[in-house]
């Protein structure tokens, strides 16, 4: 590469680097506050955070380099636009064609990292992070009830308390609170023990030899009973896992071909084609008139994003419906957004617009 060609690849793919980190850093904090809650709630295990933090990062990463490219290319070019460098160089004979070249070398870059992780590394990382969670889950779900703790049951709005769990399986003094459309509901037994449901796979608390009082509080209508043994279910089965399409290996998707298989598939392949993509979109937007206010290229470039999101969701739906054939997928959204790349391009260039002179001779 010629030193032009190496000044700027470096300023693109620097400013390519800082804004995909910027907005990784920004997702994984949001998700991470997410984990620290359900780990302070008991419903995660907090060894099971940072394993699922970064799990959670390469997946995000695969969806932010072409964003982070696509914005990183226009803050680089519109600083050298503003700084009257975009102007010299076409002074001395670099046009856009000569600019694309470093640019697409950059594209082509994101384009191979962004389908490696798509394609790749997304699916696994998907798939190794609902292991890890319905893992967690379980941990937690067999240390609900922890002696001398209050502790809100996932079942209704109950609250179980035991003072003393044995080596035996024993709970020592167990207390039950629920709330119910009859009023409240309370058990206490001498002992309890945890027991599972063989035909359902629901947890249950069987309480021996306690006493159960029904009614409104504040209301002299109370139920009291005497049981011998009373079953309390604090846990319902787990629902039985399905396997989600963002965690299947692309190959699976290849192989069996259903109409969601390939909208799946068409979303993995548009983060290395969106990269190329938006990478010829940023030239155009960010060259102009330095002495202009930019506002109207930034409010251009942020809607042309936005239309060309929402075209790639709404061609995904249509894949998986069938509105669309399999095969083609989402390319109409490409070759839609390339054509809209192609006309900045000539406007740009003054393909679109009268001469001068014959603009006067109108007026």
């Amino acid at each position: 590469m010629r030193v032009l060609d190496r000044y700027l690849a470096r300023e693109i793919a620097a400013a390519w680097g800082a804004v995909t980190v910027v907005l990784w850093l920004v997702l994984v904090a949001n998700r991470l506050v997410r984990f620290l809650g359900e780990a302070a709630a008991g419903e995660l295990p907090a060894g099971a955070v940072l394993v699922l933090i970064g799990l959670k990062g390469l997946s995000y990463l695969a969806l932010l380099v072409p964003v982070g490219l696509y914005l990183g290319a226009l803050l680089a070019l519109e600083r050298l636009n503003r700084e009257r460098e975009l102007v010299v160089m076409a002074a001395c004979g670099a046009g856009p064609a000569r600019l694309y070249r470093p640019l697409l070398a950059v594209a082509l870059l994101a384009a191979a990292l962004g389908g490696a992780l798509s394609l790749w590394v997304a699916p696994w990382a998907a798939a190794r992070g609902y292991e890890v969670q319905a893992r967690a889950e379980q941990a937690a779900d067999g240390r609900m009830l922890r002696p001398g703790v209050f502790q809100a049951s996932r079942v209704g709005h109950r609250v179980l308390y035991v003072e003393e769990a044995r080596p035996d399986g024993t709970l020592v003094a167990p207390f039950a609170y629920a709330e119910g459309p009859r009023g409240v509901t309370v058990v206490t037994a001498g002992r309890a023990r945890e027991v599972t449901d063989p035909a359902s796979g629901d947890r249950y608390l069987e309480f021996e030899a306690g006493w159960r009082y029904e009614g409104e509080p504040g209301g002299a209508g109370f139920r009291i009973t005497r049981f011998e043994r009373h079953g309390l279910r604090v846990r319902a089965a787990p629902p039985r896992a399905r396997a989600k399409h963002d965690a299947l290996p692309t190959r699976l998707l290849l192989e069996r071909g259903s109409p969601r298989d390939w909208a799946e598939l068409h979303g993995r392949l548009a983060v290395p084609v969106s990269a190329v993509v938006l990478a010829l979109l940023a030239l155009p937007l960010a060259r102009g008139n330095p002495r202009r206010p930019r506002a109207w290229r930034i409010a251009l470039a942020l809607a042309l994003y936005l239309a060309y999101a929402n075209l790639l969701t709404v061609g995904e739906v249509w894949v998986e419906k069938g509105l669309m054939p399999a095969r083609l997928g989402m390319a109409w959204v490409h070759a839609l957004m390339l054509g809209a790349a192609a006309l900045l391009l000539a406007w740009d260039q003054g393909l679109l617009r009268a001469p001068r002179g014959a603009r006067r001779a109108g007026a």
